[in-house]
């Protein structure tokens, strides 16, 4: 990253910072501006900014890297915000109109006929799965961190990038998926010895409650699969198979509906059209494994 690079907001800081901005003159609008969910976004987006801009003239690596650990740290809050932002804003879950489209274009939504299929020992694997995402994740935000600052900054400016536009798509169009706004239409609670319940446990636990629509289970992973095509190909290879799994596990576990996920790969090409990165040098940077 030179020098005039670093000065300048990165793409990710731009888009987060409207997202947060947006939300709270929304929520200002909607809920009054001393609103619990306005102040929470308001004081959190200005944090965020604050770091951009307390360390955007700074051209060491460990400062530099420190304003992409901040942008982890704000998207992760904003997505567990969702849940107070979303009733605030006076929005509503459109889960109706979402089973009705599968069921236009399937007959029914896909979780409905994936539960003749359960097993406990598939229940375990699709909660693996399922799991995996985070994991995944967490395992490339850490290794960016770790990695040259042109990988850093790439890393950065993709994979936030493209969770900006996959939170608000949380708040445009909130649903709560298949199982919790259906239950009549499943059977009793998939069951399993470890996996199943623990999966269960931490999505009760952290979910942002409106998360159905896009599945970020398939945009981000398909944003993270897309850089190690491109950047990190042993990685890659190995998690080929898992994010065929997270994705499969997405509906058997009930948590969307197949427009879901077709969402989330439009988007996911749409990003592609749209942040047109270019390849790190792998002569420049010396990182690549391939």
């Amino acid at each position: 990253m030179t020098l005039t690079d670093a000065h300048r907001w990165q793409r990710h800081e731009i888009l987060l910072s409207a997202l947060g901005g947006l939300t709270t003159l929304a929520l200002a609008f909607h809920a009054g501006p001393t609103a619990a969910a306005t102040l929470s976004t308001a004081v959190a987006t200005a944090i965020f900014c604050l770091v951009v801009v307390a360390t955007k003239n700074h051209t060491t690596e460990l400062i530099q890297k420190a304003r992409f650990i901040a942008a982890f740290c704000y998207v992760l809050w904003f997505y567990s915000a969702v849940k107070i932002i979303v009733p605030a804003l006076g929005n509503f879950p459109h889960d109706e109109t979402l089973i009705f489209i599968d069921e236009k274009l399937f007959g029914v939504t896909p979780s409905v006929p994936a539960q003749n299929w359960s097993t406990v020992g598939l229940n375990e694997l699709m909660s693996g799965c399922y799991l995996t995402y985070l994991v995944y994740l967490h395992v490339c935000v850490i290794h960016s961190w770790f990695m040259p600052l042109a990988f850093t900054k790439q890393f950065a400016n993709w994979i936030y990038s493209v969770y900006a536009v996959g939170l608000a798509g949380y708040l445009l169009y909130p649903a709560i998926g298949p199982e919790s706004a259906f239950r009549e239409l499943f059977g009793p609670d998939l069951r399993g010895p470890m996996l199943t319940p623990l999966n269960r446990w931490i999505v009760n636990s952290g979910s942002s409650v409106y998360d159905a629509f896009p599945s970020l289970h398939v945009l981000i992973t398909f944003a993270m699969i897309d850089f190690d095509r491109r950047h990190l190909r042993r990685r890659f290879n190995w998690m080929v198979l898992p994010a065929i799994g997270i994705v499969v596990s997405t509906i058997y576990l009930r948590y969307h509906y197949a427009i879901d996920l077709i969402a989330g790969g439009l988007l996911f090409a749409a990003a592609k059209w749209c942040f047109k990165d270019g390849e790190i040098g792998v002569v420049e940077t010396g990182y690549s494994d391939e």
